[in-house]
């Protein structure tokens, strides 16, 4: 059935305002939300442009060609959102000359309407502005530096859909010269329609996108140690008994290594807690890029850290906590008076039985010990 396409331009338009008007709302003022902030900014620019495009008839000529550089805005906000949000922000300048140069461009065009211009000249010069912008979204979130999700890919694909209908109607108005944009014509619904749709789903997309990266922060905070970056207790615990339960079954050997920086409490006291809390980020970069993909680290409390070693026998293990503690040794913490050292002990046990993994510790923490009263910075 035919449908008015100012009726879908009126539907779009209250979209992108309720879009934006939420989003900014949610977002409020906190500063790792400055992105969606823009975003939503562009949402709410997009719909203005909108009101003033339906509004063009009662506007005064000069006022004309406003709803369409507030749309060209609009969409650059959204891109330069894109591109921040995708690990990009170096590409925001030419992001910002792309729109510059498309409202400018446009607004010289419209001063010749009338004389060399029709106005299918200026949708297809409108139609080809919004494709160099959705085109450019798609590629950037499409590259964006983030674990690949199937929502991103639904991003992908609406603006993807949204640079081919734009395209088309950049072709069939460059071909046309009695076609208006506005017209009710059964190919010109088409694309709007195709438009719109594609345009709800980019906003549902990017604001899912949004929700997956806070959920994805919000397990981030429940399981890592905030000052290390490797797996506080629970979440070591949980991992470690999951991955004995798997071994257990198929009968393959698994090794658990406790370590403990030496004198910590003296390092605290003689060159201040700033000193302590870099040596122990210290300790937890070099546990996270020393071990294998498999093996499981984390911070049990104050400086004592274990490793689960999926696989590895007890003389692997060892081998493991001999080259850490050789790492350790050789590295120290800079100061005002020259770099710290500091060095650790390690206990290493093998996993057995069905309670194996609070035993194996309880065993490795005695080991631990042992090489404490040894002398430390040993392996026991």
């Amino acid at each position: 059935m035919p449908f008015d396409t100012k009726t879908l331009w009126a539907a779009l338009m209250v979209s992108n305002l309720l879009f934006g008007a939420i989003m900014l709302t949610y977002a409020g003022t906190r500063a790792e939300r400055w992105t969606l902030r823009l975003w939503a900014s562009g949402q709410v620019i997009k719909g203005l442009g909108i009101l003033l495009v339906l509004l063009k008839p009662m506007l005064p000529p000069v006022l004309a060609p406003m709803g369409n550089s507030l749309l060209y805005v609009g969409h650059g906000l959204e891109l330069l959102a894109f591109v921040v949000y995708s690990g990009r922000p170096g590409l925001w300048r030419g992001v910002l000359v792309l729109a510059g140069v498309a409202v400018v461009a446009y607004n010289l065009a419209y001063l010749r309407l009338g004389r060399e211009l029709t106005a299918a000249h200026m949708a297809l010069l409108f139609s080809f502005g919004l494709f160099v912008f959705t085109a450019g979204n798609t590629l950037v979130i499409a590259m964006a530096r983030r674990k690949a999700s199937p929502v991103q890919s639904v991003l992908v694909l609406s603006n993807a859909t949204l640079a081919v209908a734009a395209l088309v109607r950049t072709w069939y108005a460059a071909i046309s010269d009695q076609w208006l944009p506005g017209a009710n014509l059964a190919f010109n619904q088409i694309l709007f329609a195709i438009g719109y749709v594609s345009a709800l789903a980019d906003g549902f997309a990017f604001l899912l996108l949004v929700k997956e990266d806070s959920d994805r922060d919000l397990i981030r905070l429940a399981t890592t140690d905030a000052l290390t970056g490797v797996s506080n207790r629970r979440d070591f615990m949980e991992r470690t008994e999951t991955a004995w339960r798997l071994h257990l079954r198929l009968g393959l050997p698994m090794s658990l290594v406790m370590l403990d920086l030496d004198h910590f409490k003296t390092l605290n006291d003689r060159h201040g807690h700033a000193i302590g809390d870099a040596a122990l980020r210290l300790t937890g970069e070099v546990l996270r890029h020393s071990l294998r993909e498999v093996d499981i680290c984390g911070r049990l409390g104050g400086e004592e850290f274990a490793l689960a070693l999926p696989g590895s026998g007890v003389e692997e293990a060892r081998a493991v906590a001999e080259r850490l503690r050789q790492t350790l040794a050789a590295l120290g913490v800079e100061t005002a008076h020259g770099p710290v050292g500091f060095t650790a002990s390690f206990g290493v046990a093998a996993v057995c039985g069905e309670h194996g993994v609070e035993q194996a510790l309880s065993q490795a923490d005695r080991q631990l010990y042992q090489a404490k009263a040894a002398g430390r910075n040993q392996v026991s």
